[in-house]
């Protein structure tokens, strides 16, 4: 029988699990301190697959900017604001839509930077007598593909000021060249 084919019962009461001894915990869990052997891994990932994220697919920015109010306190100010204009509130409801507009504009603008910076994944190397594509072919051996870096910048040395550290513009420096 396999070593993965062995779930925990659900039944099975594993209480404060914390305060047990490792070997007991082991035990309950049908497992052991060194994890998997590299047989059964490879039996897993024959099985169920490898254990990778799935790509997400491209969001439009009008599609990101519409995400932005499918909140349920967004959808309460948009109801607020809707019932304020029905009632002739005409005030009360432009400036609730204000906010509401303004929130999901900052809403917007973080989440596409935050989505850019993730395309642009960057590695600076110093890695003499080694080329870009072989520094990513060791890295896609040893991490996960959603964070190998889109580029690889292989350089003789690091901008470091004299207390050694790297000071930010002479990293966008380099990095722009």
């Amino acid at each position: 029988m396999p070593f993965f084919s062995q779930p925990v019962p659900p039944d099975e009461d594993l209480p404060a699990f914390w305060a047990l001894p490792a070997a007991e915990v082991l035990a309950k869990l049908h497992t052991r301190e060194t994890g998997l052997s590299e047989a059964e891994a490879a039996t897993i990932r024959h099985t169920v697959g490898p254990n990778l994220l799935k790509p997400t697919s491209q969001t439009s920015d009008a599609g990101l900017f519409l995400r932005q109010f499918n909140s349920p306190i967004s959808l309460l100010l948009i109801g607020a604001a809707v019932l304020s204009f029905f009632l002739r509130d005409v005030t009360d409801a432009l400036i609730i839509l204000g906010i509401i507009l303004v929130s999901g504009a900052l809403g917007f603008w973080q989440e596409r930077g935050a989505s850019h910076a993730m395309r642009e994944l960057l590695a600076v190397v110093v890695a003499p007598r080694r080329s870009a594509g072989d520094i990513l072919a060791d890295l896609r051996g040893r991490m996960d593909p959603l964070f190998l870096p889109r580029r690889v910048l292989c350089v003789d040395a690091l901008p470091r000021n004299e207390l050694g550290k790297l000071p930010r513009q002479a990293l966008l420096a380099l990095l722009n060249q």
